[in-house]
């Protein structure tokens, strides 16, 4: 990956989260359409989105960021199946994923977070017992 700014929404924060602690998640059943997200977009673009992931969960290359933003981010610009709804902004409310993990991680839209800063952040949320391994 040669980008340095990686754009991510909070509910791709949420779910890079998920992944950084259990790596299958690409293949559990979702908790709205009972289908995998290998199911649903399909098997090139699960690819591309484990591809980021894992190159996020590695440290990257040096120097990258993630720009928090509200809107269409790194992964929705390579979905198959983007809705007009995916350009809305997420619910930050504490009761779903999105709100609980930014509030946790402390992190604001609009902000740019070095990648090393950012897993740390990701890192205290098992060191808090907030994620279970």
């Amino acid at each position: 990956m040669t980008e340095k700014i990686i754009s991510l929404r909070p509910h791709h924060i949420d779910r890079f989260v998920s992944y950084y602690y259990n790596r299958d998640i690409f293949d559990c059943p979702g908790s709205v359409s009972r289908e995998s997200i290998s199911e649903r977009y399909g098997k090139e673009f699960t690819e591309k989105f484990k591809e980021l992931f894992n190159f996020l969960a590695s440290g990257g290359n040096g120097g990258e960021y993630i720009l928090v933003r509200n809107g269409l981010d790194n992964l929705c610009n390579i979905c198959p199946i983007k809705k007009k709804t995916c350009s809305d902004s997420d619910s930050l409310s504490l009761w779903n994923g999105s709100g609980y993990i930014m509030e946790e991680m402390d992190l604001r839209e609009g902000f740019l977070y070095p990648l090393e800063e950012f897993l740390e952040k990701v890192k205290q949320l098992s060191e808090m017992n907030l994620i279970r391994r």
